[in-house]
């Protein structure tokens, strides 16, 4: 069983755009802003009009559905600096959520060692069995 790691950013980065009344161009040279090297920065490309937009990698992070998270440090420290929130908001809300979610997690290892120690007795039956014959 997969668990998968609650992913706030999306909803924030989201809510961000709207208060501020942003273009995805606009929050994305907000960010960069915070970013001193260039080779860090989200990087945008300009279409055959001439226009900015960002890669798809920034369009993930704000993805309702199948987001991501930046993979690099220095963009996640950047936004959250631009939200204004402890990195730890970027994935759960509050305690109640990280209970929940260190429950499943303690559950699926429950289980996993439960499922190794019934095929541990499965082997050790079949070495009995060989052992017999």
């Amino acid at each position: 069983m997969k668990i998968d790691i609650p992913n706030k950013l999306p909803m924030l980065l989201n809510e961000y755009k709207e208060k501020n009344h942003l273009t995805n161009i606009e929050m994305i040279k907000q960010i960069n802003d915070l970013i001193s090297n260039p080779q860090d920065r989200i990087q945008l490309k300009v279409d055959d009009y001439g226009k900015d937009i960002p890669f798809s990698s920034f369009n993930s992070f704000i993805a309702k559905r199948h987001s991501t998270r930046p993979k690099n440090v220095f963009q996640r420290n950047a936004i959250i600096q631009l939200l204004d929130i402890p990195y730890i908001k970027t994935i759960f809300s509050d305690g109640n959520e990280v209970i929940e979610h260190l429950e499943k997690c303690y559950d699926v290892v429950i289980d996993n060692l439960k499922e190794i120690q019934q095929k541990s007795d499965l082997f050790r039956q079949e070495k009995i069995s060989i052992r017999e014959i």
